[in-house]
């Protein structure tokens, strides 16, 4: 209900204007649209300054493009060749990404293998490999995160059970 029709002393919109009047007026204004030059109205739009002035500010301020000898655009160009496979280029990117470092997937399954303490490691050939993964960072955070164990789901490492752990990773990296 709108606000006209609540106060009662003000009479609603349509008693001001009749019928046949707003329908005529609605009736010139379409008229009037339909009969303009939309194609000048569209050339006015792109002749005017407002929009020349944000072109050119656009352009004065927008970065140079990239050089297209980048090692960056050449190694994304040679990787959409149409004889590259999916497979392929994933194994490049992530091989990339992760240069040096083990999957932070690969770290979470080692801790977890590892709640079974030290004895647990040579038991699954998977978890030596992991571990052998490791940067030197990713080495000190498992340390740390078995030393820090919740005591209700798996016995927290000792430091002589983390010395042994990282003598293990020495051997695997010599």
């Amino acid at each position: 209900m709108s606000a006209l029709a609540k106060n009662p002393d003000r009479p609603a919109l349509r008693e001001y204007v009749p019928g046949e009047l707003r329908c005529a007026a609605l009736r010139a204004r379409l008229v009037a649209l339909a009969r303009s030059d939309w194609a000048g109205i569209a050339e006015a739009a792109w002749d005017s300054p407002s929009w020349k002035e944000a072109a050119h500010e656009y352009h004065a301020n927008r970065q140079p493009r990239r050089n297209p000898d980048d090692p960056g655009i050449v190694r994304a160009r040679r990787r959409l060749a149409d004889d590259v496979s999916f497979k392929r280029a994933w194994h490049e990117i992530n091989a990339a990404r992760l240069h040096g470092q083990a999957a932070q997937t690969r770290v979470e399954a080692l801790v977890f293998g590892l709640r079974n303490g030290l004895a647990a490691l040579p038991k699954n050939p998977d978890r030596l490999r992991w571990l052998s993964e490791l940067n030197a960072e990713q080495l000190k955070a498992v340390c740390r995160r078995v030393q820090n164990f919740n005591p209700e789901i798996a016995t927290p490492w000792s430091s002589e059970e983390v010395v042994a752990l990282i003598t293990k990773w020495r051997e695997l990296h010599a």
